[in-house]
């Protein structure tokens, strides 16, 4: 599979480790996504990636959206919620956990 790493301050790269040959310097990256502020969690999902901010928030990047490196599909402000965990439910919504323990669950197909 495919991994997700932080690359700039506010840039993701997803790298393909199945790249790797010898003599080749690591994995190549297979495409970027900048990004509105410096990520703190990054959890795949099938449909796309959900990113959760330093300063806050989490957006929603759908296939499109990462494929094309633009702005996120959705998104929850900065104001609502501060990601300590997260992790992608079996229908594709993400369980997040915030530094006051509470739990939330967001799917941002169903707005």
């Amino acid at each position: 599979g495919r991994l997700w790493v932080r690359n700039r301050p506010r840039q993701l790269a997803q790298l393909d480790p199945t790249t790797e040959s010898a003599g080749a310097p690591g994995p190549l990256a297979t495409g970027v996504l900048d990004l509105p502020g410096q990520p703190a969690l990054v959890a795949p999902a099938a449909g796309g990636i959900f990113v959760a901010f330093v300063n806050g928030g989490v957006a929603y990047y759908d296939r499109a959206a990462v494929t094309n490196n633009t702005g996120p599909t959705a998104q929850l402000p900065r104001g609502r919620i501060h990601v300590e965990n997260m992790s992608v439910a079996l229908d594709g919504a993400v369980i997040l956990r915030d530094y006051d323990n509470s739990l939330d669950r967001w799917d941002p197909s169903a707005r």
